[in-house]
Protein backbone atom coordinates (compact mmCIF):
# COMPACT_ATOMS: atom_id res chain seq x y z
CA UNK A 1 0.00 0.00 0.00
CA UNK A 2 1.23 3.54 -1.14
CA UNK A 3 0.71 6.43 0.66
CA UNK A 4 0.40 9.88 -1.61
CA UNK A 5 2.23 13.00 -0.04
CA UNK A 6 -1.59 14.06 1.14
CA UNK A 7 -1.83 11.31 3.05
CA UNK A 8 -4.66 9.30 1.36
CA UNK A 9 -4.29 5.57 0.20
CA UNK A 10 -2.62 5.33 -4.05
CA UNK A 11 -4.58 2.59 -5.47
CA UNK A 12 -3.15 0.48 -8.29
CA UNK A 13 0.31 -0.25 -10.38
CA UNK A 14 2.30 2.80 -10.92
CA UNK A 15 1.17 4.87 -13.99
CA UNK A 16 -1.94 2.64 -14.08
CA UNK A 17 -5.09 4.77 -14.53
CA UNK A 18 -6.37 3.91 -10.91
CA UNK A 19 -3.07 4.99 -9.92
CA UNK A 20 -3.74 8.57 -11.29
CA UNK A 21 -7.43 8.91 -9.95
CA UNK A 22 -6.48 7.99 -6.43
CA UNK A 23 -3.03 10.06 -6.07
CA UNK A 24 -4.72 13.44 -6.87
CA UNK A 25 -5.08 15.33 -4.03
CA UNK A 26 -9.25 15.71 -2.79
CA UNK A 27 -10.15 19.25 -4.04
CA UNK A 28 -11.94 21.93 -1.56
CA UNK A 29 -15.72 20.83 -1.22
CA UNK A 30 -17.59 22.77 -3.77
CA UNK A 31 -20.52 24.76 -2.20
CA UNK A 32 -24.48 23.98 -3.31
CA UNK A 33 -26.64 26.99 -4.12
CA UNK A 34 -30.23 26.71 -3.87
CA UNK A 35 -31.15 30.53 -5.32
CA UNK A 36 -30.76 29.21 -8.72
CA UNK A 37 -33.76 29.96 -11.96
CA UNK A 38 -30.56 28.63 -14.89
CA UNK A 39 -32.34 26.91 -18.25
CA UNK A 40 -30.81 23.66 -18.45
CA UNK A 41 -31.96 21.03 -21.02
CA UNK A 42 -33.92 19.66 -18.31
CA UNK A 43 -36.02 22.50 -17.00
CA UNK A 44 -35.37 25.38 -14.49
CA UNK A 45 -32.93 24.69 -12.35
CA UNK A 46 -33.43 24.33 -8.86
CA UNK A 47 -29.90 24.01 -7.57
CA UNK A 48 -26.38 24.57 -8.74
CA UNK A 49 -22.71 23.42 -7.67
CA UNK A 50 -19.88 25.14 -8.70
CA UNK A 51 -16.86 22.48 -9.68
CA UNK A 52 -13.75 25.45 -10.37
CA UNK A 53 -14.85 27.97 -12.86
CA UNK A 54 -16.80 26.63 -16.15
CA UNK A 55 -18.04 23.89 -14.18
CA UNK A 56 -21.09 23.31 -12.97
CA UNK A 57 -23.58 20.57 -11.84
CA UNK A 58 -27.66 21.87 -12.13
CA UNK A 59 -29.93 19.76 -10.53
CA UNK A 60 -34.00 20.45 -11.73
CA UNK A 61 -37.27 18.73 -10.18
CA UNK A 62 -36.69 16.05 -12.82
CA UNK A 63 -33.62 15.50 -13.92
CA UNK A 64 -30.26 17.22 -14.14
CA UNK A 65 -26.57 17.15 -15.28
CA UNK A 66 -23.46 19.02 -15.82
CA UNK A 67 -22.70 22.26 -17.48
CA UNK A 68 -19.12 22.90 -19.19
CA UNK A 69 -18.22 26.54 -20.41
CA UNK A 70 -17.30 26.58 -23.89
CA UNK A 71 -13.80 27.44 -23.02
CA UNK A 72 -13.31 24.23 -21.08
CA UNK A 73 -14.88 22.04 -23.43
CA UNK A 74 -12.32 22.73 -26.34
CA UNK A 75 -10.03 21.29 -23.70
CA UNK A 76 -12.22 18.09 -23.75
CA UNK A 77 -11.00 15.00 -26.16
CA UNK A 78 -13.39 15.39 -29.13
CA UNK A 79 -15.32 11.62 -27.91
CA UNK A 80 -15.39 13.49 -24.32
CA UNK A 81 -17.74 16.10 -24.92
CA UNK A 82 -20.81 14.71 -24.88
CA UNK A 83 -23.58 12.78 -26.71
CA UNK A 84 -27.12 13.17 -28.28
CA UNK A 85 -28.84 13.29 -25.51
CA UNK A 86 -27.99 16.58 -24.26
CA UNK A 87 -26.94 19.75 -26.26
CA UNK A 88 -23.26 20.62 -26.73
CA UNK A 89 -21.72 21.55 -23.20
CA UNK A 90 -24.67 19.83 -21.55
CA UNK A 91 -24.10 16.07 -19.88
CA UNK A 92 -26.95 14.19 -18.19
CA UNK A 93 -26.40 12.82 -14.56
CA UNK A 94 -27.16 9.64 -15.09
CA UNK A 95 -23.99 8.57 -17.75
CA UNK A 96 -22.49 11.66 -19.65
CA UNK A 97 -21.73 13.16 -16.47
CA UNK A 98 -18.32 10.48 -16.06
CA UNK A 99 -17.16 12.62 -19.38
CA UNK A 100 -17.04 15.33 -17.15
CA UNK A 101 -14.97 14.20 -14.33
CA UNK A 102 -12.92 11.97 -16.07
CA UNK A 103 -11.94 14.99 -18.31
CA UNK A 104 -11.30 17.33 -15.17
CA UNK A 105 -10.27 14.79 -12.35
CA UNK A 106 -8.55 17.19 -10.58
CA UNK A 107 -12.06 19.15 -9.77
CA UNK A 108 -13.92 16.46 -8.16
CA UNK A 109 -13.09 13.92 -4.95
CA UNK A 110 -12.23 10.60 -4.88
CA UNK A 111 -15.55 8.92 -4.77
CA UNK A 112 -16.98 10.93 -8.26
CA UNK A 113 -13.47 9.89 -9.94
CA UNK A 114 -14.02 6.18 -9.33
CA UNK A 115 -17.84 6.32 -10.06
CA UNK A 116 -16.88 7.86 -13.27
CA UNK A 117 -14.50 5.08 -14.22
CA UNK A 118 -16.70 2.58 -13.50
CA UNK A 119 -20.09 4.47 -15.58
CA UNK A 120 -17.44 5.20 -18.14
CA UNK A 121 -16.48 1.75 -18.71
CA UNK A 122 -20.27 0.43 -18.81
CA UNK A 123 -21.39 3.28 -21.24
CA UNK A 124 -18.43 5.13 -22.79
CA UNK A 125 -16.09 1.97 -23.35
CA UNK A 126 -14.50 2.90 -26.38
CA UNK A 127 -13.39 6.18 -24.29
CA UNK A 128 -12.69 4.07 -21.18
CA UNK A 129 -10.57 1.64 -23.29
CA UNK A 130 -8.78 5.35 -24.57
CA UNK A 131 -7.89 6.50 -21.08
CA UNK A 132 -6.84 3.71 -19.32
CA UNK A 133 -4.36 3.08 -22.39
CA UNK A 134 -3.22 6.47 -22.10
CA UNK A 135 -4.29 8.43 -19.40
CA UNK A 136 -5.69 11.71 -18.84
Amino acid sequence: MNHNNNGTIAVGAPNSIMRKLTSLPEPTPSITRYDVSTSTPWGVAQSACNYGKGIVQYTTAGHGGFHVSSGLLRKMDEDMRGDAYAPLGWFEEDCAWCLVVLSFPERFNMKYRLAALDTARSYYPQQYQRICQRGF
